[in-house]
């Protein structure tokens, strides 16, 4: 069987950053992430993209899930605090599959969306790897 995908979602962090220290994911996440993703990666020639799923600020935990293997993260919270343009900036090797698109804005007049989507939409355009999207559901206050 050939893979193109792996998705892992574990929710490890939260609004306000990763719900235990990276040093503790490094210490027991990373080994079993590591076996799982390095057996799959052997078993196949084509590339194999591994997703995380995680809600909340993924910013802490970047680092230690990239170092994995890990190429993938979703969604990307505005509330909490995560920036997609300077997060593209900084990992610009880290595929970034949804979110990003702030819902309270999106409830707003046309003018903050334009003014919104133009801060994001051509810098990711340019960057590639992203897809836009609101993090999660869309409210019912966005007409």
């Amino acid at each position: 069987m050939k893979l193109d995908a792996i998705y892992i979602a574990e929710d490890i962090c939260y609004k306000n950053g990763p719900l235990i220290s990276p040093k503790m994911i490094r210490k027991f996440l990373m080994p079993y992430y590591s076996y799982v993703i390095g057996r799959a990666r052997r078993r196949q020639k084509r590339n194999l993209y591994v997703l995380l799923h995680s809600d909340g600020d993924l910013l802490p935990i970047i680092n230690p899930y990239m170092e994995v293997g890990f190429d993938a993260m979703c969604p990307w919270e505005v509330a909490a605090g995560n920036d997609v343009v300077k997060v593209g900036q900084k990992y610009p090797n880290l595929i970034m599959s949804f979110g990003g698109i702030d819902k309270r804005i999106l409830a707003k007049d046309k003018q903050a969306i334009n003014k919104h989507l133009e801060y994001i939409i051509p810098r990711m355009l340019r960057r590639g790897g992203y897809i836009p999207t609101c993090d999660h559901g869309i409210p019912a206050t966005v007409s």
